[in-house]
């Protein structure tokens, strides 16, 4: 696809046009011939077709140098032998990659995916708030972030809880210390949202979404300086994250058989405890 527009600038006559490449589409690049067999790739760029008398140099292609690509400057001539095309893609790449999910075996067609990179939020923090809700329901996990930000409800602290007071809103969770990180209930609720808006685009059952996989990574941390007494300088760095999280349909429930029903009378108080647990999620 190409748009195209005629401009006039310091005694020149220039046509300029606009062009977008799909590798899934066209391979006629020649650096780019191989590209099915690589993520899906689209590229923009600009062509300027200038008078041969024209001087041209690089100097237009204003650019970091490690945004161009082999072969930023193609030139060919046009049936007119006056006009000089030049193709100028380094300044004009957007390349549009296929994000990687860490759960590969969920099917794309029934599933809504949403992710988030270099997040400006505490990675350990979100970490327990992403534990706390996987495997819910979409609606559960919805209003039990938004509860966590009016600080009705907590979030167990179980890997990253050094430091952390006691609560008794834990109490649900079978663990004695919870807190409420609001910044991260208010990001997760940001990519639920955006994932339940896939999801519908999709035309699956909102009503019926599930948490399949949430998954909170480390991200590079950014570096900040705190200056101390004695004219010393300590690092003060902050610790973002990746989000990424998979909404699948929910399946349909059996019923249980009475010989199940009746070995459930005889359950330890881990089993209770892990019963217990699974009654709030699936509330």
């Amino acid at each position: 696809m190409s748009k195209s527009s005629p401009s006039r600038g310091a005694g020149v006559n220039a046509q300029h046009a606009l062009h977008v490449w799909d590798s899934r589409e066209d391979s006629h690049i020649p650096f780019l011939q191989d590209s099915h067999s690589s993520p899906r790739v689209s590229i923009v760029f600009v062509s300027t077709s200038l008078p041969l008398s024209t001087f041209f140099h690089e100097a237009p292609l204003d650019c970091p140098r490690e945004n161009r690509v082999k072969g930023s400057i193609l030139s060919q001539r046009t049936s007119d032998e006056s006009k000089l095309l030049v193709q100028m893609v380094g300044c004009c790449l957007d390349f549009l990659e296929v994000v990687r999910y860490a759960a590969t075996e969920i099917s794309s067609a029934r599933s809504a995916r949403a992710h988030g990179s270099y997040l400006r939020v505490s990675f350990k923090n979100t970490r327990e708030t992403a534990q706390a809700v996987n495997g819910w329901k979409l609606q559960r996990a919805v209003k039990f972030l938004q509860n966590v930000q009016e600080k009705t409800e907590a979030v167990p602290m179980r890997r990253y809880a050094g430091g952390t007071g006691r609560a008794a809103q834990g109490k649900q969770f079978g663990v004695t210390r919870a807190r409420w990180p609001v910044k991260s209930a208010q990001f997760l609720l940001g990519l639920l949202k955006n994932a339940e808006a896939n999801a519908d685009t999709k035309g699956l059952d909102t009503g019926n979404l599930i948490i399949k996989h949430i998954q909170v990574n480390q991200a590079p941390k950014q570096r900040r300086r705190t200056y101390r007494a004695h004219g010393r300088i300590n690092p003060y760095m902050s610790n973002p994250c990746h989000i990424e999280l998979i909404l699948t349909e929910g399946e349909e429930a059996v019923q249980k058989s009475q010989e199940v029903v009746g070995r459930e009378l005889h359950l330890s108080s881990r089993q209770r405890g892990a019963r217990h647990r699974r009654a709030i999620t699936a509330a």
